[in-house]
C-alpha cells in the first residue's frame, strides 16, 4: 500500500503488457488466453485507481497483484512481443526501469502491430483479440473489430498521459542511439513481425 504511484504505474504497466502480449502471441493456448483475459479484466478495473487514488484501495492493489501473478504464468507459457524485445535492448543499454520501458512503449508498439496486422489476412485472429481487449478497456462492446482496436490504442495513449510515463530521452536515449538499440531488438512472439523501420518509429514516438 505504501508503494509510490510512479513505481506502481511502471510495475502495473509491465504486468499489463505481459498479459496483452501473451494473449495475442502466436504461441497462446486456450488456457493462457483464459488466464490472460482474466488478468487484463482485473488490470482494467484496478490499474488507474491503484496509481491515482492516494495509495489506492486494498481492492485495487489486490486486483493488480492478481493480474501481475497471472502475467507471469502466461508469459512463461505463451511468450511476449516486441515491447519486451525493445525492453531487453533498452534495459541493457540504459539505466531505465523495466516497467517504465514497457509502459511508455505499450501504446505505440500496440498501434504499430495493429496497423501491420490490418494489412495481412493472417492477422485476423490477433486483431480479434486486440479488439476484445479494446472493448474491455473502453467498456464499449463494439462489433466492429477495427473500431475496437482503435479504442484499445486510444485507451493506452490515455493511460500513458494519466500515469505520467516518461519519455525515453529522460534517461539519456538519443536519436543517435537508435541503430544500436535496433541491433539488439527482436520481435519475440509478436503476432506479426515488425521490420527495422517500423520498430524505429516506435522508439522515435517516445523519444521527444
Amino acid at each position: 500500500m505504501s508503494c509510490p504511484p510512479d513505481i506502481t504505474a511502471a510495475s502495473g504497466m509491465d504486468a499489463f503488457t505481459q498479459l496483452l502480449e501473451s494473449y495475442v502471441s502466436p504461441q497462446s493456448s486456450p488456457i493462457t488466453d483464459a488466464l490472460a483475459y482474466s488478468g487484463l479484466s482485473h488490470a482494467a478495473d484496478s490499474l488507474i485507481p491503484a496509481c491515482t487514488t492516494g495509495a489506492g484501495t486494498v481492492e485495487a492493489r489486490a486486483g493488480m497483484s492478481y493480474a501481475a501473478f497471472l502475467s507471469g504464468i502466461t508469459l512463461a507459457n505463451a511468450g511476449l512481443g516486441v515491447v519486451h524485445g525493445l525492453a531487453s535492448a533498452l534495459g541493457g543499454l540504459f539505466d531505465i526501469p523495466h516497467g517504465v520501458i514497457c509502459g511508455t512503449l505499450a501504446a505505440s508498439a500496440t498501434k504499430a502491430t495493429i496497423d501491420k496486422l490490418k494489412l495481412t489476412d493472417a492477422g485476423e485472429n490477433a486483431l480479434t483479440k486486440y479488439a476484445r481487449i479494446g472493448a474491455l478497456l473502453s467498456e464499449n462492446d463494439s462489433k466492429n473489430t477495427h473500431q475496437s482496436c482503435d479504442m484499445l490504442i486510444k485507451r493506452l495513449e490515455e493511460w500513458t498521459e494519466i500515469l505520467h510515463l516518461p519519455l525515453l530521452s529522460k534517461f539519456g536515449v538519443k536519436e543517435s542511439d537508435i541503430e544500436n538499440i535496433l541491433d539488439r531488438t527482436g520481435n519475440k512472439n509478436n503476432p506479426v513481425k515488425l521490420d527495422r523501420s517500423e520498430i524505429r518509429l516506435i522508439i522515435e514516438s517516445r523519444l521527444k
